[in-house]
């Protein structure tokens, strides 16, 4: 197996982040996260997996964010 070239590293990084700022302009403005699952399982079944990394990144953060923001929503009642 060889090494990868330069190019095609920074075009997969390149995809990856192209991919994740998508998925968290829709996350973070019209889609529900359910949708974006129902993209990344498209992406899973037809073995695009670059596609799937920027996805299940923005998945993963969204998520994260909306645990940490009901933590501070729910402190802020007990307050």
């Amino acid at each position: 197996m060889t090494e990868p070239e330069e190019t095609d590293v920074d075009y997969n990084k390149i995809l990856i982040e192209l991919y994740y700022a998508n998925a968290m302009n829709e996350l973070y403005s019209e889609c529900e996260e359910w949708e974006m699952e129902l993209a990344l399982k498209y992406y899973e079944e037809e073995e695009r997996y670059l596609e799937c990394a920027g996805v299940k990144r923005a998945l993963d953060d969204y998520k994260s964010n909306e645990l940490f923001r009901k933590a501070i929503e729910d402190k802020d009642i007990q307050d």
